[in-house]
């Protein structure tokens, strides 16, 4: 039962570490590959006053941080949903570790660049790309540790007038 608990452990904890590189990769790759962030706008897609969501980069942003909220968990000794509980208080994830912060960061950036380097390795990914990728993924990694994640504010509802 002890081999049991501790192989699904294992596994949990690669798992959460290969989507987070996988997240955090594909942020970067996205990002280095997607069009300029203010396109002139065309008569075919007029402009609404809103930005443009890619609807790739925000499926990777939420594969991300599904994966770090699992890393900071398990750093942290607490559960998943309490520390979603905690980013939707206002904490941010570098408050909720704590000191433990940095490791977690470390990890997941090591993690990334051991799949980079099988791709570099396998000729699908140049070295200079990777090292491109990697400082990307570095300051988007830095970025999400340090934002303070909030409750989005309910839709549909009017602010008390005064």
């Amino acid at each position: 039962m002890l081999i049991r608990s501790l192989l699904a452990h294992k596994f949990v904890t690669v798992g959460v570490a290969v989507t987070l590189g996988l997240g955090i990769t594909g942020i970067s790759v996205y990002a280095a590959n997607s069009p300029s962030p203010n396109p002139k706008p065309s008569a075919a897609a007029p402009h609404t006053g809103k930005a443009a969501a890619h609807p790739k980069l925000a499926v990777l942003r939420r594969v991300a941080r599904a994966a770090m909220i699992h890393l900071t968990a398990t750093a942290s000794g607490e559960t998943a949903t309490q520390v979603r509980a905690d980013l939707k208080g206002g904490k941010s994830f570098d408050d909720i570790l704590g000191s433990k912060a940095s490791g977690v960061e470390t990890q997941a950036l090591g993690k990334l660049k051991t799949a980079l380097d099988k791709r570099v390795a396998a000729g699908k990914l140049t070295q200079a790309k990777e090292d491109a990728l990697m400082a990307k993924a570095k300051t988007a990694l830095d970025k999400m540790m340090a934002a303070h994640h909030t409750a989005k504010p309910a839709t549909g509802t009017a602010a008390p007038k005064a």
